[in-house]
């Protein structure tokens, strides 16, 4: 591995412990909707439905989640397996071969 291969590799590790720290924060509430049909003129009163639903909360440090929230290890994966492609092909261009 060349000195060039090494600094992308670093900068990579040092990006991956950085987006583990800066992590994406989600949440889960439920929602009550009148029904599930849709409204209707007549007088009956429809059924709740209660639905679920997760939403992004944003970026926060580890240290300090937002209140309630839980880290999205989706986004955060998806966040890592996109680092880990970059990277991994800037150390593949950066690559020397030797000359006869």
């Amino acid at each position: 591995m060349n000195i060039k291969q090494r600094i992308v590799l670093l900068i990579g590790a040092l990006i991956f412990v950085g987006l583990g720290l800066y992590a994406p924060w989600h949440d889960k509430g439920s929602k009550a909707s009148e029904s599930i049909y849709g409204s209707s003129n007549i007088d009956v009163p429809a059924p709740v439905v209660a639905a679920e639903y997760d939403y992004a909360v944003g970026y926060a440090l580890i240290f300090r989640p937002p209140e309630g929230a839980t880290i999205d290890l989706s986004r955060l994966a998806v966040e890592w397996a996109c680092l880990a492609v970059i990277t991994g092909s800037l150390i593949c261009v950066l690559r020397v071969t030797e000359k006869d």
